[in-house]
């Protein structure tokens, strides 16, 4: 979770490198990963991303997240982070 709160706090500090960074490592991860490694990714990763976000960590930071982690989270929360 906390690597997921790192990944949402450069999405709000338009640190689009560290964030894209971040994405494609657990991309990455997630291509290779065992049944019990995808249930994390997903559900300490993906679940807990845009925790906290500010208006604009979402507008930047939704549009970079990679399709296959989007799924995931599209998956459990049903739809993309909310702008508040």
């Amino acid at each position: 979770e906390e690597f997921a709160n790192l990944t949402t706090f450069a999405f709000n500090e338009n640190e689009v490198t560290n964030a894209l960074n971040h994405l494609s490592y657990m991309s990455l991860k997630l291509d290779s990963a065992s049944p019990t490694e995808i249930e994390y990714i997903d559900s300490y990763y993906v679940e807990h991303l845009f925790w906290n976000a500010t208006p604009i960590g979402i507008e930047i930071g939704w549009p970079l997240v990679p399709d296959k982690l989007k799924k995931l989270y599209l998956d459990f929360h049903g739809r993309k982070p909310k702008i508040q």
